[in-house]
């Protein structure tokens, strides 16, 4: 049935190579009114904010009660009125591949209390003319109505344009809603030639202190080929807890939401689509694909796999709740693909390769193994956990290509930990590499050992910028 539904799609969709914009959309509004629920339904897990954000461990999936699906099929309206429902959280791209990428955006429906049905269209072209991948999902309150879509089978060094449709409150007058147009490009083919490529890099993107003015220059810079995050894209913090420095003064839509430090699924997800508000950034995701790593504040401060220095188990509840529930708001808001479990931990490692030019391997040094920062010997401290050990030295050992980029949390650099020589250790000192002394000088003696050269490390965290050579 899901085949036949997306050929139908297809077909409909584009069935005159000159459709112009609008017809195109009306044809997609037309398959998507008619899909019936059921079929939607059937197919669910096309929308991937519903499974599982480890692939491997099922039991996270989002499952649907008998009796909501009975709800879901009896009221299935994104409009109440003439309330229309709204793109008000813009759309992004991510984790771009020779011929996949991740499509996300998010519905706000007139009712919370009913399912959207949501369209998606991917051209070569501007005007949609030339639709290459085309399909129909179901979103609903059990995933706060967010859509994410690994759109696959596309062409190598392509670019193109999407956008998400769903049913307007007027089937005459109003019959469709559209989202804003983004645009995204695949990778070069593994090995092919390439002269150049460009990263925007960005990190610690705290709303309450200030605006995301960058956002739209990297936006409107043609040369800029993708961004990458390095941590903390949304803080769990309240505004007391974290006050702007100087003389800024927070304006009420940047003041954090809920206003309190965030701890369950629901106040993650609300914090993540407050960030998702911010013109600026719905500017720059439209714009450019995004590769994304986590770090503490999308969890909690100076967070290490069995607790955080922030968490308290008798006000918070458990470490492990909290920690899923930040998870899978990441999941559910983040243009990134669902992962695997690895050593017991969440992995988000994993790496990009790109043409001739760039091994880009994304790490995770927050979750996957690490231990609590200055705490005991340094030498027995632990910042990733084995398996992505072993995956690092391995894609650096094998990797062909000019340059090998690894992206990652905490400065690699070498620094102190403490004040002076024979102070203990200072906590904010201590969270990075020079902290973990053991796992710095490992990755090290590889590189030296196995003679590896023309390699970066870009490093977040930071409220500065640094450049390092390291011998």
């Amino acid at each position: 049935m899901r085949l036949l539904l997306l050929a139908a799609l297809s077909v409909l969709l584009v069935s005159s190579a000159n459709a112009t914009a609008t017809d195109a959309a009306n044809d997609a509004a037309a398959v998507l009114i008619n899909l019936p629920s059921a079929d939607l339904l059937a197919n669910i897990g096309e929308n991937l904010v519903f499974s599982s954000p480890l692939a491997n461990v099922d039991a996270l999936a989002i499952r649907i009660p008998e009796k909501r699906k009975r709800a879901i099929l009896a009221k299935r309206q994104a409009n109440s009125g003439n309330v229309a429902a709204q793109f008000a959280h813009g759309v992004a791209s991510g984790d771009p591949l020779p011929n996949a990428f991740i499509l996300w955006t998010k519905v706000t429906p007139a009712t919370r209390s009913s399912s959207v049905p949501v369209a998606y269209q991917v051209s070569t072209t501007k005007d949609f003319s030339a639709v290459v991948r085309s399909g129909a999902v179901l979103t609903t309150s059990d995933v706060d109505f967010t859509v994410k879509i690994d759109v696959t089978g596309l062409a190598p060094a392509t670019r193109h344009w999407y956008r998400f449709i769903t049913a307007g409150p007027d089937a005459t007058t109003t019959p469709m809603i559209v989202s804003p147009v983004g645009t995204v490009s695949t990778l070069v083919a593994e090995g092919a030639s390439l002269d150049k490529y460009k990263m925007a890099i960005f990190t610690c993107s705290n709303m309450p202190h200030g605006y995301f003015r960058g956002f739209s220059a990297i936006a409107a810079d043609p040369s800029i080929d993708v961004t990458i995050h390095l941590g903390d894209y949304i803080y769990e913090y309240d505004l007391a807890t974290y006050m702007p420095g100087n003389s800024w003064k927070t304006p009420a839509d940047r003041i954090p939401v809920p206003n309190k430090i965030i701890v369950t699924l629901d106040e993650y997800r609300a914090r993540h689509a407050q960030y998702k508000t911010d013109g600026d950034l719905q500017t720059m995701h439209a714009a450019k694909p995004l590769i994304a790593v986590w770090d503490d504040h999308e969890f909690a401060d100076n967070a290490y796999v069995n607790g955080s220095v922030d968490h308290n188990a008798t006000s918070q509840g458990p470490w492990s709740a909290r920690k899923l529930a930040a998870a899978r708001a990441y999941h559910e808001y983040m243009p990134i693909r669902p992962t695997l479990l690895a050593d017991g931990f969440y992995k988000v490692y994993r790496q990009f390769r790109i043409g001739d030019l760039v091994d880009l391997l994304m790490l995770d040094t927050r979750t996957d193994g690490r231990t609590q920062q200055a705490v005991g010997d340094p030498n027995s401290r632990m910042l990733i956990g084995d398996e992505q050990r072993a995956w690092l030295y391995n894609g650096l050992s094998q990797s062909t290509t000019t340059w090998r980029v690894l992206g990652n949390q905490v400065m690699f650099a070498p620094k102190p930990t403490r004040y002076f020589f024979g102070l203990p250790e200072l906590n904010s000192l201590a969270d990075d590499w020079n902290g973990y002394p053991k796992a710095r000088q490992g990755l090290l003696d590889h590189v030296t050992n196995n003679k590896i050269n023309d390699t970066v490390i870009l490093t977040g965290m930071s409220f500065f910028l640094f450049l390092f050579l390291v011998r």
